[in-house]
């Protein structure tokens, strides 16, 4: 896969089968104990990066295999990395702040840890096995007062039970053991199966009542401006619901020639388990799938210490009924099929979103490698779709990212990365009037790979 000076340079794996062990389950405890996952992605619901190398170069790496987080990007990146651990923890501070008419109202969560883990190991000379669990990304927001309650009641609280307080959070965690290998010296293939644990919260949806089949065939949601009688089960404010999702991963590694890789990845859609305790919010009774994506890259080594690395992916929101089914149009009842909770209910209404990331390595010495890249994603949320938007705001559609990379005198590497994400608003008519949302975001990563 990689020319022979490029496989000499690299050291020999050496770290302790015992010291494995502990850094796997010290890294474990912390993915599986994290209760503040929630981030508003820069990629629409995901992260633009899952490995701090891959983060500091605008999230690229299709084409450019560098650790065993590669898994995300392109799985048979395994067949060309070394034996090791890759332990990264990525520390998001995304802030936003939502406005209809005379209420402004900011969100009060501003960090969150998105940790990462992941292990490769060779088998003969040609194949190799591999884990990661890693935080997928996810939406999430949290305000105190409630600007859907301030902007009911005028600019003062309705009064209403449960709707002092707003707050929507996903969090999705992904268990990827996969296989790779090399079929020539040009040419790996690799292949994982994914599973989804995901979690969603929500709280201060009641105002939203009156479009579930409870609320719709309430006396009281006939009046104008009315709410339902009592507040529908399943709505909101129903604790924490749990879901399993399961896909396929797949991923094909070409090397062109001394000086071009070129790399292809894709996931299918993540299929998932019912949440009962929103089965009248989320589409088709709880469901809250995730989408598939598909990603190309290259990566040109212009010198032997200057790389630039170029990636297009997709992700196809429009798919999946929790992000791609259209939400609530200001002016406009929902048919029967559009009630929250039906298979065609009320969604996101995401349309499907094309990245593109550009990034440069520069080996600067043997120890010391510098990176940088540049990420941008249209959003995929319309100015028609801004009801949901202002409790999910993916609009970041630009942002600029560095890094480096030291290498330990025992071959071990530390990696920080950080990226800017900039200010994007989002104006539109809501089912409460004129309103926009702004959202603009900061991160720190942190790896270190054990090798």
């Amino acid at each position: 896969m990689e020319t022979q000076a490029r496989k000499d340079a690299r050291p020999q794996a050496r770290l302790p089968a015992f010291n494995r062990v502990l850094v796997a389950a010290a890294l474990i405890g912390l993915l599986l104990c994290s209760n503040a996952l929630t981030v508003n992605a820069t990629n629409g619901a995901y992260l633009p990066g899952y490995s701090p190398k891959a983060l500091a170069m605008g999230g690229g790496g299709t084409a450019l295999p560098e650790d065993a987080l590669t898994v995300h990007n392109n799985v048979a990146g395994l067949a060309v990395v070394d034996d090791q651990i890759t332990a990264a923890v990525t520390l998001y501070s995304p802030w936003t702040k939502v406005e209809i008419g005379s209420v402004q109202v900011p969100t009060d969560l501003h960090w969150f840890p998105a940790p990462g883990l992941a292990w490769r190991h060779g088998i003969g000379a040609n194949k190799a096995i591999g884990f990661a669990l890693y935080g997928n990304g996810g939406i999430g927001n949290h305000f105190q007062p409630s600007f859907l309650d301030l902007a009911a009641g005028g600019g003062s609280p309705t009064g209403i039970p449960h709707t002092e307080e707003l707050s929507i959070s996903q969090i999705s965690m992904l268990a990827v053991p996969s296989f790779a290998m090399r079929v020539n010296d040009q040419h790996a293939l690799g292949v994982g199966l994914v599973f989804g644990l995901q979690t969603f919260k929500a709280k201060g949806l009641a105002l939203f009542g009156c479009v579930t089949p409870q609320g719709a065939a309430d006396p009281a949601c006939a009046l104008p401006g009315g709410l339902p009688g009592r507040e529908p089960a399943g709505l909101t404010n129903e604790g924490t619901g749990k879901s399993l999702a399961i896909g396929l991963r797949f991923g094909w590694l070409w090397q062109a020639n001394d000086r071009l890789d070129l790399g292809v990845g894709a996931t299918t859609p993540l299929k998932s388990t019912r949440m009962r305790e929103y089965r009248n919010l989320l589409p088709d009774h709880g469901a809250f799938d995730q989408p598939g994506e598909v990603n190309l890259g290259l990566a040109w080594h212009a010198t032997p210490a200057v790389t630039i690395a170029l990636d297009w992916q997709r992700t196809f929101y429009a798919a999946t009924r929790d992000y791609g089914n259209p939400g609530p149009l200001a002016g406009t009842a929902p048919t029967p099929g559009q009630l929250l909770g039906k298979p065609g209910g009320y969604g996101f209404g995401w349309n499907n979103q094309d990245i593109y990331r550009l990034g440069l390595r520069y080996a600067f010495d043997p120890r010391l490698t510098l990176r940088a890249g540049f990420n941008y994603s249209e959003s995929p949320v319309g100015s028609d779709q801004i009801s949901f938007a202002l409790l999910n705001p993916g609009i970041m559609e630009r942002s600029v990212h560095a890094g480096a990379t030291w290498r330990r005198r025992n071959g071990d590497e530390v990696t920080v990365s950080f990226f800017r994400g900039f200010r994007e608003q989002l104006r539109g008519v809501s089912v409460l009037g004129p309103a926009q949302v702004s959202h603009h975001e900061y991160a720190l990563g942190l790896g270190y790979n054990w090798r």
